[in-house]
């Protein structure tokens, strides 16, 4: 070239393309002259330390970053436990009832007043929701949507698990559990057509030896019917209701609920709200709360 420095020719030849492999061919840095950045680059600046102001409770500069730098929450992760997790929770009831679990136990914590109401329908929920999950796991999950459902089942166990409220032990909590379930299954059957008045009396009967003696009082030793069992029976007053056909089970739902109103305190009365609209039963005046 004229007016500067000629660059210096090379010379390709086919055969040198042709001994070349199809990795040779991809350009790196050094393929094409250019060296490390580490070794021809001169290093940035380095700022001076900044000094730090020792202290017993430590540097507040130090402290400051390290709570700027928590206090950001990711807008990605929010979305997903407030939208994502929802939205699967609505197609999968055993991850419903596990937010809902979380969301008693939330209630109870900050209703310090109404704890033991929030935590036993929190145990109850998760109780449920953990046999409904313990049933998909086998060896080999084929289906990606229970795979996906049961990892969040168990992250939001974690969540349930780390709960510093007691729980009311794993034989009375397997009793409700159980009583609740099978009560479910009736309830549900009624809308199937009509039913036998002895499929409703089956609750009855798996219930005998677990749920039924805790109904039972005795002055004399100071014992009185569990709450949480009374509660869980006066939703079988809906099944009595049902069946009134029978001219032996007329009257016996409005007598029952009637009794277990009479028998919960205040804060379990609420848990019997529904059976008492299904049924259409109301407290006398002169015992509402």
């Amino acid at each position: 070239m004229s007016g500067g420095t000629a660059l210096p020719e090379v010379a390709v030849t086919n055969t040198d393309l042709a001994e070349q492999t199809p990795e040779s061919l991809i350009s790196t840095p050094e393929s094409v002259g250019i060296s490390s950045p580490s070794s021809t680059l001169p290093h940035a600046p380095r700022h001076a330390r900044r000094a730090h102001k020792k202290s017993r409770t430590g540097c507040a500069t130090c402290k400051t970053r390290k709570i700027k730098a928590r206090n950001p929450a990711d807008p990605t992760i929010c979305t997903f436990w407030r939208e994502t997790v929802v939205s699967i929770g609505l197609q999968c009831p055993y991850i419903m009832r596990t937010i809902l679990a979380i969301s008693a136990l939330h209630l109870a914590y900050h209703r310090p007043a109404l704890r033991s109401h929030y935590t036993t329908h929190a145990l109850l929920l998760h109780q449920t929701a953990s046999r409904a999950a313990t049933a998909l796991i086998t060896p080999g999950i084929e289906s990606l949507t229970d795979a996906v459902s049961l990892f969040l089942f168990s992250m939001l166990t974690v969540y349930f698990g780390t709960s510093p409220f007691p729980s009311r032990g794993p034989g009375l909590l397997a009793t409700y559990g159980h009583a609740v379930d099978e009560l479910e299954l009736a309830l549900v059957a009624r809308g199937e057509g009509p039913r036998d008045v002895l499929d409703a009396m089956l609750w009855l009967w798996e219930v005998s030896d677990s749920l039924v003696p805790l109904l039972r009082s005795d002055p004399a030793r100071g014992l009185a019917p569990a709450q949480e069992a009374v509660a869980i029976f006066a939703h079988f007053c809906i099944l009595l209701k049902h069946h009134e056909s029978h001219w032996w089970l007329q009257g016996w739902g409005d007598h029952l609920i009637s009794r277990a109103y009479d028998i919960l305190d205040a804060e379990h009365r609420s848990w019997i709200e529904w059976p008492m609209r299904e049924i259409g039963w109301m407290p006398p005046l002169h015992i509402m709360p």
